[in-house]
């Protein structure tokens, strides 16, 4: 019975440590729990409605990666907020 007390104690006491001496645990938690995002289960097609997306577009630079994409709210949308 006393080993078993110490053994839970030991437990405790590594998991305590591990909370307190790292951020990492106590960063995935609040990841997970706190700040979790939901899921966007609506269809493909309701988002491709609703943006247009430009993709490749090149601008003046001397370096050789000089290209990005451009998303716009479509026009026949009425004034909404566009979330990035």
């Amino acid at each position: 019975m006393k080993k078993i007390i110490i053994l839970v104690l030991l437990s405790f006491a590594s998991i305590v440590g591990l909370f307190a001496f790292s951020p990492l645990p106590t960063l995935w938690l609040l990841q997970h729990t706190l700040f979790s995002v939901p899921k966007d289960d609506r269809p493909k097609q309701y988002l491709d409605q609703q943006v247009m997306v430009f993709k490749d577009l090149v601008y003046p630079s001397k370096l050789p990666n000089n290209s990005f994409d451009f998303y716009k709210a479509n026009p026949s949308v009425d004034k909404q907020a566009l979330v990035i």
